[in-house]
């Protein structure tokens, strides 16, 4: 015997999906298997036109659903944060990045949980949310600093992320977004980076050649910091670097390090000034007089430290009497150089991955009008 749904509507919405066999079209729509019960997502499957899909959900909707005035009333649910947390993130391990979820993981245990641990997520109010926004608003750093406007928007995003999974889960109203962001009153961040003669100022005073060959590679290649440690040898052609993973240390479980592809899963191959050809001849070559291993381009063995990474750079920029700058500000100094020599929006996306409309927004104000 088959189940029984109810619903509140007979609407619907049909998606496209590709097969080994061609096109098909999938209905998607929102049904009850109890009539107290959370609501659950129906699909039907696999029709080879739109019009017969339709002519599927009026079946299926007509046999085997019944149709009710309102749903489920949510105050007779008891669905408690920690219980849905976990669920979530549970869910989001099948399809998000390792990265991704660590930051969510991290972000929810200082800024979320504290506040709603043990609470019935169905039974909180407007006051509720507002109160835990005001003490968000008003929190510390350990150092006694208040949280970056920045960091405080990324909690209430990821937040919002969960309320709205909640609401494809449970029906449960997301309360948050209808709340506004609070104002705060902060100065800029002005984009930083070097310009040529900054950089070679800054490269005349690395005399290691492990350090000097990585930065050339980040300036001159504009990759960044978590694709160039996750490198390897044969990443290496002779004349361009073939750029298709990342390295990320925000992991859980106590591993060191996870390397994941690229965001948007495509192969990059950045051409490389014969400059930075020639620094990278050099040091294989003294890799392999060395007998250092090939797994990483930097490192050997294994990766290395970001921390100590970042230290070096920022010793190695005080040295050389240039302004102190981001290891990601590379990247930022590879783009200015590229503009400066003309290069368009297009060229600039397909040397760095970027899409066009994300180069335009981040590096636009440094084209002259």
């Amino acid at each position: 015997m088959e189940n029984h749904y109810f619903i509140t509507s007979t609407a619907y919405s049909i998606s496209e999906r590709k097969t080994k066999k061609g096109i098909v079209y999938d209905v998607i729509f929102r049904a009850y298997k109890d009539i107290n019960g959370a609501p659950i997502q129906k699909k039907l499957c696999g029709y080879e036109t739109r019009r017969l899909a339709q002519r599927a959900h009026t079946d299926f909707v007509t046999r085997h659903c019944t149709l009710i005035e309102k749903a489920p009333r949510p105050d007779k649910q008891r669905i408690i944060y920690d219980d849905a947390y976990n669920q979530w993130i549970g869910c989001a391990e099948g399809s998000l990045r390792e990265g991704t979820i660590y930051s969510f993981v991290s972000t929810f245990k200082t800024f979320i949980t504290p506040y709603f641990t043990k609470k019935n997520l169905a039974t909180l109010t407007k006051n509720d949310f507002y109160e835990w926004q005001d003490t968000l608003w008003k929190l510390k750093k350990p150092n006694g600093e208040l949280y970056s406007f920045a960091t405080l928007k990324r909690v209430r995003l990821y937040f919002n992320n969960f309320l709205n999974w909640c609401y494809r889960r449970y029906d449960i109203r997301n309360i948050l977004a209808s709340i506004p962001i609070p104002k705060r009153n902060e100065a800029q961040h002005e984009m930083l980076f070097w310009e040529r003669h900054e950089f070679e100022q800054f490269i005349s005073v690395v005399d290691d050649i492990k350090w000097r060959t990585l930065f050339m590679t980040l300036y001159y290649s504009g990759c960044r910091i978590g694709e160039a440690m996750a490198l390897s040898d044969n990443d290496y052609t002779g004349k361009s670097l073939k750029i298709s993973k990342t390295l990320t240390t925000k992991v859980r479980g106590g591993q060191r390090y996870l390397i994941n592809g690229r965001k948007n899963k495509r192969l990059l191959e950045v051409p490389l000034p014969q400059k930075l050809i020639r620094q990278l001849d050099e040091y294989l070559e003294w890799k392999k007089q060395h007998n250092i291993s090939s797994k990483f381009l930097f490192g050997g063995d294994a990766p290395l430290a970001h921390t100590t990474i970042r230290r070096k750079f920022s010793e190695f920029a005080s040295a050389a009497g240039v302004k102190q700058i981001r290891i990601h500000d590379l990247r930022h100094s590879y783009v200015s150089l590229l503009i400066h020599t003309g290069a368009n929006y297009t060229v600039i996306a397909e040397l760095i991955g970027d899409n066009k409309e994300q180069v335009v927004k981040t590096y636009g104000h440094m084209y002259p009008n």
